[in-house]
C-alpha cells in the first residue's frame, strides 16, 4: 500500500496522510477502519470484494484512506476498469472505444465528508488522472449539494467533464410508526390502488395467494430459482437489466444472509412465483436492490402488494427508520415514497486529445437527445413513447419465453 504525507497539510493545521490501496490484499488490511467509518453498512467492504472478483472488466481496487493526525478520517472506494463507452449519434452506436475508468463507487465516501477532507480525496483523484492510471473518472451518484460535486463542478474546464451529467432522484420512506400513518400520508388514488390490489388478489386466488420472506443461506437456491422464473418474463429483462442468476447475485445473497441482513419476499400464487423483492436491511436502513413481477399476473398488481407488506413489516420493527429504494426515477417510488434528494452522475476525462475528444462527441449526442425529448414533452407524447416501448419489450421477452 502506497502512503505519503499531504504536501497542504500547513503548521498548525492537522497532518493529513493519503493511503492507497491497489491489490485485494491491500483492501484486507483496511477492513478494521472501514468498518469503524460512518456509512461502512451501506457499502460492505465483503461487497466490494465481491464485486472486485466477480466483474471481468474491473483491473484492480483504487481505495483511498485519508488519515489525520494518524487516525483514519476518510475513506474513498473506487476501482479501475477496462470498459466499452459507447459514442452515439441519437439512437445509433457509431463505435464503443475501449476505456480505462476510474469509477467511485455510490455511496463511496465514508466517514468525515467535511469540505476539508473532500478537497483532498478529490486532489488524490485528478493525480490519478495526471498519472495516466485512468482515462476518465466516472461518479456512481453523489448528492448534487455535496461539496463533492461543487468540487467537480468548479475545480475542471468544461471541456473536461461531461456536458450534461445525468441527475436521478434518490427516493425512500421514512417509515412511521404504524402502517396507518403510512397509509393516511398517500394520496386518495394510491389508497384506491392499495385496496383494489389487495381485493383481486383475495378473490381470485384466497388462500391460494401466499408470501414468503426468505432470509436463510440455506434458502438461496430457492431464492435463485423463483427470481430467475419472475425476471425472466418481465420487460426489464428486454433491456438487459434487473435481477440475473450471476455469481456476484449468488455471493451477494449469501453474504446479506450470513450477517443476518437478507429480506427476501417473494408472492406466490397457486405455488407459482409472480413477485418478489430483494433487500438488505443496513443499520437503520432497507435497501431494495432488485424487483420484478410476471407480466402475466399484471392485472393484479403483484409487485406493488409486496411493496405493501413490506411497508407494513419496516412499521412492525423499531430497528427500520428508513427504506431505501436507491437512486432513478419511477412511478411506484413516488406513490410510496416521502422522501428524495437528487444525485448527479458526473464524469472527468482526462486532459489528452484523445479523451476530449470522446467527451465533445458524447456531449454533443446529448445535447441533440436533450433538445429532442423536450420537444416530444412539448408534444405529450413521451409517455405514450415508453408505454408502447415497454409494451413492445413485454412481447419480446415473452415470444422468447415460447420459443
Amino acid at each position: 500500500m502506497t502512503s505519503h504525507p499531504n504536501p497542504q497539510s500547513q503548521a498548525g493545521r492537522p497532518a493529513w496522510s493519503v493511503s492507497l490501496a491497489r491489490t485485494e490484499e491491500q483492501v484486507e488490511d483496511l477492513r478494521a477502519c472501514w468498518t469503524g467509518l460512518d456509512g461502512s453498512r451501506h457499502l460492505d467492504i465483503d461487497f466490494f470484494l465481491v464485486v472486485l472478483r466477480q466483474r471481468a472488466a474491473i483491473i484492480r481496487p483504487h481505495v483511498l484512506l485519508l488519515s489525520r493526525n494518524g487516525r483514519p478520517a476518510t475513506l474513498l472506494v473506487a476501482r479501475i476498469e477496462d470498459v466499452p463507452i459507447p459514442i452515439r449519434f441519437g439512437y445509433w452506436t457509431i463505435c464503443r472505444p475501449r476505456m480505462r475508468r476510474l469509477v467511485v463507487h455510490h455511496g463511496g465516501i465514508l466517514g468525515n465528508s467535511e469540505d476539508e477532507p473532500v478537497r483532498l480525496l478529490w486532489e488524490e483523484l485528478k493525480q490519478a488522472l495526471r498519472r495516466r492510471e485512468a482515462q476518465m473518472l466516472h461518479f456512481n451518484g453523489i448528492r448534487t449539494d455535496s461539496s463533492f460535486y461543487r468540487h467537480v463542478r468548479e475545480d475542471t474546464p468544461w471541456f473536461r467533464r461531461d456536458w450534461k451529467p445525468g441527475v436521478e432522484p434518490h427516493w425512500q420512506i421514512v417509515v412511521p410508526q404504524e402502517y396507518e400513518t403510512f397509509h393516511a400520508s398517500r394520496s386518495k388514488n394510491v389508497r384506491r390502488n392499495i385496496s383494489r390490489c389487495a381485493s383481486r388478489i383475495r378473490r381470485e386466488f384466497g388462500d391460494e395467494a401466499v408470501l414468503r420472506v426468505f432470509r436463510e443461506e440455506s434458502e438461496i437456491d430457492r431464492i435463485m430459482a423463483d427470481a430467475e422464473a419472475v425476471a425472466a418474463k418481465s420487460y426489464l429483462r428486454g433491456l438487459g437489466v434487473g435481477f440475473m442468476p450471476t455469481q456476484e447475485n449468488r455471493l451477494r445473497l449469501q453474504l446479506a444472509s450470513r450477517e443476518g441482513a437478507l429480506r427476501a419476499y417473494f408472492l406466490y400464487f397457486r405455488n407459482v412465483p409472480a413477485a418478489f423483492i430483494l433487500g438488505r436491511a443496513a443499520g437503520e436502513r432497507l435497501h431494495l436492490n432488485f424487483t420484478a413481477h410476471d407480466a402475466e399476473f399484471e392485472y393484479f398488481s403483484p409487485g406493488a402488494y409486496v411493496m405493501v407488506q413490506i411497508i407494513r413489516d419496516a412499521c412492525r420493527d423499531p430497528g427500520i427508520r428508513f427504506i431505501d429504494f436507491g437512486f432513478g426515477d419511477a412511478l411506484y417510488k413516488r406513490n410510496y415514497c416521502n422522501d428524495k434528494w437528487m444525485e448527479v452522475f458526473p464524469v472527468v476525462y482526462a486532459a489528452r486529445p484523445y479523451c476530449i475528444l470522446l467527451n465533445v462527441l458524447r456531449g454533443t449526442n446529448a445535447v441533440v437527445a436533450g433538445l429532442a425529448q423536450r420537444q416530444l414533452e412539448r408534444l405529450g407524447i413521451v409517455q405514450r413513447v415508453k408505454k408502447a416501448w415497454r409494451t413492445r419489450i413485454r412481447r419480446q421477452v415473452g415470444r422468447a419465453q415460447h420459443s
